[in-house]
C-alpha cells in the first residue's frame, strides 16, 4: 500500500513567482535569501516567495498589483470602499514599494466610485465679485420696495445704493411713478471692505476647482426621475454625473463650456459646481437624459431577476424610451406593467443567470412567436410563493 499527500496551490502564487523573474530588484534579493535566510531584515523567503514582515512581496509586479487592488476594492469583496480602507486591506496581506500612493491613484480614479459617491469637497468655485468702481457714483444699483401699507401719500420706497460708497438713499414713492423721481444720493465709503468682508464669508463653504481646455470632466445633472409617470425605488443609488465630455472653452472664471454630444438639449456652458474631475479614462454615458423624460415608457426588459428575501419580487433592467442603454434601471415587473399596459416592453426578455439574485427557481422562458404580449412576464410571476394561511384565534380560540 502507498500514501501520498496532497496539497493546494493557488495560481496567483505562481504569478507572484513568475513576476520575481522580470524584476532585477527582485531577483537580487532572491539570490540573497536563498544564500543566507537572515541576510536581509525584515525580508525572509517562505517556500520560494519572498515575504516582508510576513507578508507577501510583489517587487515592481505592475500587471500582480492591479489585480490585488482590483480585487479588494472593485470586487465585492472590496465593495468600492475609500482608499483608506483599501490601503488598509491591501497591507495586511501585501506589499510592495510605493503601495500607498499607488492604492490612492487607484481609488482616485475609480469611475463607479466618481459616479455612485458624492463629492465630498467644500462647494466648488470662488465667489467672483463685481469690480470696484475707482470713483463715488460710477456704479449705483436700485431696487424698488413695493406692497407696502400706504403711509400718507406713498405706498413704495426706491432704494439706490453707491456701490463705490456703500451710501443709501431712500425715496418715498407712490404708484404710478416714472425715471424721473429717482433720485442719485452720495454715500460713505465702506463698499470696499464690506465687499472683501462679503467674500470672505461666503469663500468659508467653496472651494476653488479650475479645469483646463482639453480636460474631461463629468457633468452633474438631475437623475432620471420620473415622478410624474411612475415612482422608482432606487433614485437614491443612481448614478450623480454622466460623461465624461471635454472642456472646449473657459468662459469667465468659474465657467465652462463643453462639447456634449449632437442633439443634446441643454445649453453647453456651466458652472463649475456641476462639474466633476474625471481620472480614469472610461466612456460611462455618452449622453445626457432626453428632455421628453416626462413622456417615457419602458421600451425593453433588457434582464430579469428576483430579489432576496422572505417575499421575493421580480425585477426587470428598463430600458426607457428616449434614452440610452446605460441609463436603464431595474424595476418591479408587476407594478411597473400596472402603471405602463400597453408599453412595446412586454415579451421582449426572459430570465438570465447572474446579478444580485435569489435561489428560488426561475421558470422556463416562454418562447414561440405566436405568444402573446406579456405572457413570458406572466410566467416568472407564476412561481410567487404563496402566503401561508393561520386560522384567527378569536374566531377559533387559542391554538
Amino acid at each position: 500500500m502507498s500514501y501520498a499527500i496532497s496539497s493546494v496551490s493557488h495560481n496567483w502564487l505562481d504569478e507572484v513567482v513568475q513576476g520575481y523573474y522580470s524584476d532585477q530588484a527582485a531577483m537580487d534579493l532572491l539570490s540573497q535569501l536563498a544564500a543566507s535566510p537572515d541576510s536581509r531584515p525584515p525580508f525572509s523567503l517562505i517556500q520560494g516567495v519572498i515575504r516582508y514582515r510576513n507578508r507577501l512581496w510583489l517587487g515592481s509586479n505592475k500587471s500582480m498589483q492591479l489585480k490585488i487592488m482590483t480585487a479588494l476594492h472593485s470586487s465585492p469583496l472590496g465593495g468600492h470602499s475609500g482608499a483608506p480602507a483599501t490601503y488598509s486591506k491591501i497591507k495586511a496581506l501585501f506589499f510592495w514599494p510605493d503601495m500607498k500612493s499607488d492604492i490612492w491613484a487607484y481609488v482616485q480614479s475609480c469611475v463607479v466610485c466618481l459616479q455612485a459617491k458624492p463629492d465630498r469637497s467644500r462647494y466648488p468655485g470662488l465667489l467672483q465679485p463685481l469690480p470696484v468702481p475707482s470713483a463715488s457714483w460710477e456704479v449705483v444699483s436700485m431696487d424698488f420696495i413695493e406692497w407696502l401699507l400706504q403711509s400718507g401719500l406713498f405706498n413704495a420706497i426706491l432704494v439706490v445704493v453707491d456701490k463705490f460708497s456703500k451710501f443709501s438713499y431712500f425715496i418715498p414713492l407712490r404708484h404710478p411713478f416714472t425715471a424721473a423721481s429717482v433720485a442719485k444720493i452720495f454715500m460713505d465709503q465702506h463698499l470696499l471692505r464690506a465687499q472683501a468682508r462679503m467674500k470672505r464669508q461666503a469663500d468659508k463653504g467653496r472651494s476653488e476647482r479650475q479645469f483646463s481646455v482639453g480636460d474631461v470632466v463629468f457633468l452633474k445633472v438631475q437623475p432620471y426621475i420620473q415622478s410624474s409617470l411612475f415612482h422608482r425605488s432606487n433614485n437614491k443609488l443612481s448614478f450623480k454625473v454622466f460623461g465624461p465630455f471635454q472642456v472646449i472653452q473657459k468662459v469667465g472664471p468659474v465657467a465652462y463650456k463643453l462639447l456634449l454630444p449632437p442633439g443634446a438639449a441643454v445649453h453647453p456652458v456651466f458652472h463649475v459646481s456641476q462639474l466633476r474631475s474625471s481620472l480614469g479614462n472610461q466612456q460611462v454615458s455618452p449622453s445626457l437624459p432626453s428632455d421628453l423624460q416626462q413622456f417615457q415608457f419602458p421600451l425593453r426588459v433588457l434582464q430579469c431577476r428576483w430579489t432576496s428575501g422572505a417575499r421575493p419580487v421580480a425585477q426587470g433592467l428598463i430600458q426607457w424610451s428616449h434614452s440610452p442603454p446605460e441609463l436603464s434601471t431595474w424595476e418591479p415587473l408587476e407594478q411597473l406593467r400596472q402603471q405602463f399596459p400597453r408599453a412595446p416592453a412586454w415579451g421582449h426578455a426572459g430570465f438570465e443567470d447572474g446579478g444580485n439574485v435569489s435561489s428560488l427557481p426561475l421558470p422556463v422562458p416562454v418562447t414561440g412567436e405566436d405568444v402573446a404580449p406579456g405572457a413570458k412576464e406572466e410566467a416568472a410571476l407564476a412561481v410567487w410563493p404563496k402566503r401561508l394561511r393561520r386560522p384567527s384565534t378569536r374566531i377559533v380560540g387559542p391554538m
